[in-house]
């Protein structure tokens, strides 16, 4: 008889594929393990990017991205109506696994929104996202996606989610 005929040792083999190829660890550590958590209570914040009732939003086309973003961003009011300047600022593109653009956000994008963040004069800029569960780590992914390469001329922090715990800093 072979050993192929058994149907518990198929499941087996199977189930060891299975656990090995889905990054198991990372599953378990955010499915199971709850981090240390501090309460945060935030403060709520209006749009500002509202005029009485209806949100403000600009259509613009051209040829290059970053005079679209820039003119785009000067129609809603300019990065002066949120008043960033001297701020941190928290960029989250969808990095959601390691393919390139259009299934994660456009590394040019992300790149050229730093550069207007930087005339803003923000102090610091983190670059923060999580990959699906199935397609963690998110570093990796934003490696492999060119996220990495694209905001590595910038003096831009990655810092993916499921390294600070499920709702925040571990500390």
């Amino acid at each position: 008889m072979s050993i192929t005929k058994y149907p518990l040792f198929c499941v087996i083999v199977i189930s060891i594929y299975l656990i090995l190829n889905f990054r198991w660890r990372y599953t378990f550590n955010l499915l199971f393990l709850m981090p240390r958590t501090k309460k945060i209570h935030p403060n709520l914040v209006l749009n500002i990017y509202k005029d009485e009732d209806k949100t403000i939003v600009s259509i613009v086309q051209g040829e290059n991205i970053f005079a679209i973003r820039k003119e785009s961003i000067e129609l809603l009011g300019g990065l002066e109506r949120p008043d960033i300047q001297g701020k941190s600022v928290l960029i989250k593109p969808n990095i959601a696994n390691r393919y390139p653009s259009p299934l994660n956000t456009n590394p040019l994008m992300i790149k050229y929104l730093i550069k207007l963040l930087h005339e803003s004069v923000v102090s610091k800029i983190f670059v923060s996202d999580m990959s699906t569960i199935f397609a963690l780590p998110t570093k990796k992914n934003a490696i492999k996606s060119g996220i990495c390469q694209s905001i590595s001329t910038e003096d831009v922090v990655l810092t993916p989610f499921e390294d600070y715990g499920r709702y925040g800093s571990s500390s």
